[in-house]
């Protein structure tokens, strides 16, 4: 079906045999979708950006101040034919650095924990410069920041 403009999601959750009486959902993302022709280039990660320090007291002791923690993930797309690179680039110039996204490397992947590792929902931590390396073919760097 085509897209839809809408300013509102309205969801109903009917589970008659739920024990427990309520159903929880985290963060729930609707909208338009890209699936590149090619995957990430190899060497795609994630990583736990965490904003504790440690400091030392006189006794030695070593003392942390918790920070925040959120994870960040840097990806290189460096085969995009034209369509993807149309539709990749439309999307950073909708969002920005401001516009969250939903981001997943291996989506619909068996391993569940995989999947959940590598899907952020965040924002751009800034916006690189599309390439053309060769021919009819389009590279990007892109760093998420989860949210």
């Amino acid at each position: 079906p085509a897209p839809v403009p809408a300013l509102g999601l309205a969801i109903d959750i009917k589970d008659p045999a739920n024990l427990q009486g309520y159903v929880e959902a985290g963060r729930l993302v609707a909208g338009d979708y890209w699936s590149p022709a090619n995957n990430p280039d190899y060497g795609a990660s994630v990583t736990i950006m965490d904003a504790s320090t440690h400091a030392r007291s006189d006794a030695g002791d070593l003392w942390t101040d918790f920070g925040t923690r959120a994870r960040k993930m840097p990806l290189q797309l460096s085969a995009l034919p034209a369509a993807d690179r149309t539709a990749l680039f439309g999307i950073v110039r909708r969002n920005g650095m401001s516009g969250a996204m939903l981001v997943s490397l291996f989506p619909e992947s068996a391993d569940l924990e995989l999947e959940r590792d590598h899907t952020i929902f965040g924002k751009l931590s800034s916006v690189s410069a599309m390439s053309i390396p060769y021919y009819e073919n389009y590279a990007m760097p892109l760093e998420i920041e989860e949210l």
